[in-house]
């Protein structure tokens, strides 16, 4: 989505999340002769080739809130509110009548007062209950019966909705008029879920889409989140190693962000720049409730603005994303201790502050393991972006140079950038090229600082294999 999507929903939403890119409609295209098979043969295989072929089948670990989920009942089947709307884990579902039930009073108060009358009380019950879709209990699993719309077959097997569905997200269709729908396959998974759990089914994954192509390797493209949940699969199942080719890795949150960081430390940019030069104007489409928010954050006193801001932010990470691993697996290790510190003494010794803790320690090891997967003659690639502005949510967004969402050091596989708009200085020379050939780099005649003079590619892990687009969104690489 665009930036003024984005702050459209963190304002209209009063809360913080990590938004991944809403796709625009495509249509799967594949050459009309082509015929797949529908039915496997006696040893569970659908493709024509039998895995004797040139193309290794790919796997897509989609981004943030690229899969959607929806509340089952006992027999799995969708569950609609009284007006007939499903109930999603994602695209949030928020009870927008609940909500001005319980908020009309205590914000005409506060607005009459010109202070707090009620409000953050109220606003502290009412985060809880509208996120309550994406909660999970202490040994991390999700309190209610939340359901993803999975694709649990290849791309050949799938209906045209599904189809349009996956290209809309991630448009392979050219990779599949060359390489077959049948070797193409789509890992949905819950943005707002388990990461351990998830890594264990992307490893079942992994087994079932060599037994129904014949191949003995996939290759794999965890995109944004999907870095975080690549890293666990690193980490849990080394026996992965042998079963992959290639790995695409595309603008990865590999270090998660430091917008989620920032959030997880409780912190907040609530400059007036940010709220009513770029929250507040998101939220005026046209629509009543965007007027009257904008109205009502301009009338109170800043300090309310601000109070309200934080309580919510403390209310989403406390009594929301606390125990949702895949949301701890987005910050970066760097800010880890503190959140740690702040946040585990509510978790006492549950099941998932273990499972916090494991995945800290994959996120720890994650270029180490992908040397490891260099190192065991995998291909591995890097598409990063950058020098475009941090979305200004948090106070540390012009610190980094970033694409957005995510800062290079993440994505980059420890990429060592200026912030944007500065430049190294003249005598600089690229830090891991020298005369010798330095540790990262094949030929030390190449010369990896960026014509703007931004970017260092010879301090990330794999300067011969990471390619990079110039202010870029993170958004928009899914879709190039």
């Amino acid at each position: 989505m665009n930036k003024k999507r984005f702050f459209k929903l963190i304002a209209a939403l009063l809360c913080i999340c990590l938004v991944a890119s809403t796709a625009v409609a495509a249509t799967a295209q594949t050459a009309d002769e082509v015929v797949y098979n529908t039915v496997a043969d006696e040893n569970g295989c659908y493709t024509n080739c039998k895995g004797d072929c040139e193309h290794t089948p790919s796997i897509i670990i989609h981004g943030i809130g690229q899969a959607d989920t929806y509340l089952a009942d006992e027999n799995g089947d969708p569950v609609y509110d009284d007006d007939g709307e499903l109930i999603t884990g994602w695209p949030l579902y928020i009870d927008v009548g609940y909500a001005v039930k319980e908020l009309i009073v205590p914000v005409i108060l506060t607005l009459l007062c010109q202070r707090d009358v009620g409000l953050m009380d109220k606003v502290k019950k009412v985060v809880p209950e509208l996120f309550k879709w994406i909660t999970y209990d202490e040994n991390g699993d999700s309190i209610y019966n939340i359901q993803v719309q999975s694709f649990p077959y290849s791309v050949a097997r799938c209906t045209q909705e599904e189809k349009n569905e996956i290209y809309s997200n991630i448009p392979l269709s050219s990779y599949a008029e060359q390489a077959g729908e049948d070797h193409l396959y789509y890992f949905a998974y819950n943005s707002f879920g388990n990461n351990i759990d998830i890594c264990a089914e992307l490893h079942e994954f992994i087994e079932q889409v060599k037994e129904e192509t014949g191949h003995d390797k996939v290759n794999l493209i965890p995109i944004s989140l999907g870095g975080t949940i690549m890293n666990g699969l690193l980490e849990y199942y080394p026996d992965t190693y042998k079963d992959l080719d290639r790995v695409v890795y595309v603008i990865p949150a590999l270090n998660g962000t430091t917008l989620m960081g920032d959030l997880f430390k409780g912190t907040f940019n609530t400059d007036p720049e940010m709220l009513y030069e770029y929250m507040l104007p998101a939220l005026t489409e046209d629509k009543l409730v965007g007027n009257l928010i904008n109205i009502a954050l301009r009338i109170i006193p800043t300090s309310v603005a601000t109070e309200l801001l934080n309580t919510v932010v403390e209310s989403l990470v406390g009594d929301v994303l606390i125990n949702c691993t895949t949301m701890w697996s987005l910050v970066p290790k760097e800010d880890f201790i503190e959140c740690r510190d702040k946040w585990f003494n509510v978790l006492d010794d549950s099941q998932v502050k273990k499972e916090i803790e494991l995945y800290y320690q994959a996120q720890c090891n994650s270029l180490a393991n992908i040397q490891k997967l260099v190192d065991n003659g995998v291909e591995v690639f890097d598409i990063v972006c950058y020098s475009y502005p941090m979305y200004c949510i948090v106070p540390s967004w012009d610190q980094h140079n970033a694409d957005g969402i995510i800062n290079v050091e993440s994505t980059g596989m420890g990429l060592d950038a200026c912030l944007i708009g500065e430049q190294f200085p003249a005598n600089y020379v690229q830090v891991n090229c020298d005369e010798l050939g330095g540790s990262n780099c094949s030929d030390h005649s190449h010369n990896h600082i960026s014509p703007d003079r931004e970017v260092d590619a010879s301090t990330c892990l794999l300067p011969d294999h990471t390619f990079f687009f110039y202010q870029q969104a993170h958004e928009g690489s899914g879709r190039n």
